[in-house]
């Protein structure tokens, strides 16, 4: 469980996201969505230190991760960027097996849990494992780059607008094996996108956001039904 209070990042007197407080509960996935520059990223960014906050505690599982190491604070996190963010001179095995080997994992235990998050991905291991990233589609950079993030089995996994570059077909696959994952292994989840039908489809709760503020936390049901704030209805009139 994350439990995040009164979290603030300034830059000078710039209040880039003010006050934010917030509970995702174990397995529950929390999109943020907003307008463009709304602090969205910055926020996600915030939770594994990329982004040191400048107020504000971020709990995870009880502890306040802002008094542990940044490098062991992001070891408990998976992370999928947009466009995978894959190392272009690694194959996808080093690619995935990254973080397990930082962890001191077994060559052996590092090789089995590569293949079986290629099959998750429904990425053949015989096939892929030894391909590099260039030698790959945009959908299936993508999957290796979840992959990557489930595979040190990390208590929650952190998403980027991990979808947003790529086409409509390929997007709708992976946001179904999201939906699938999520199912299947229990993840908690917070990610950001720009796509309200996208953050309907995946989230329990959603965060929507403008100028660093938070203006709704809540299910896609009472958002949808029960807007919070002027800006929350127009904001859904857009998306219409």
């Amino acid at each position: 469980m994350i439990t995040v209070k009164n979290l603030t990042k300034k830059y000078d007197d710039i209040v880039v996201v003010d006050k934010l407080n917030f509970t995702v509960k174990q397995g529950e996935t929390l999109c943020f969505i907003g307008t463009s520059g709304c602090g969205k990223t910055t926020t996600l960014k915030m939770l594994n230190r990329l982004i040191q906050p400048t107020h504000g505690e971020i709990m995870l599982s009880g502890q306040n991760i802002l008094e542990q190491e940044a490098i062991s604070v992001r070891r408990q996190m998976g992370y999928v960027m947009q466009r995978g963010g894959l190392f272009p001179h690694w194959n996808v095995k080093r690619n995935i097996s990254l973080v397990p080997f930082l962890l001191g994992w077994s060559p052996e235990k590092t090789a089995k849990r590569v293949d079986e998050l290629l099959d998750l991905v429904n990425l053949d291991p015989n096939e892929y494992r030894d391909r590099f990233p260039a030698q790959l589609s945009g959908g299936q950079r993508q999957r290796v780059g979840i992959a990557r993030a489930f595979a040190a089995d990390p208590p929650v996994i952190l998403m980027d607008e991990p979808f947003s570059a790529l086409d409509p077909i390929t997007r709708k696959q992976l946001q179904e094996k999201c939906l699938e994952l999520k199912e299947k292994l229990k993840k908690t989840i917070l990610f950001v996108t720009h796509d309200l039908e996208e953050a309907f489809l995946l989230a329990d709760k959603i965060m929507i956001m403008d100028n660093g503020v938070m203006q709704q936390y809540d299910t896609s049901e009472n958002i949808k039904n029960k807007p919070a704030t002027e800006f929350v209805k127009k904001f859904l009139e857009s998306h219409e």
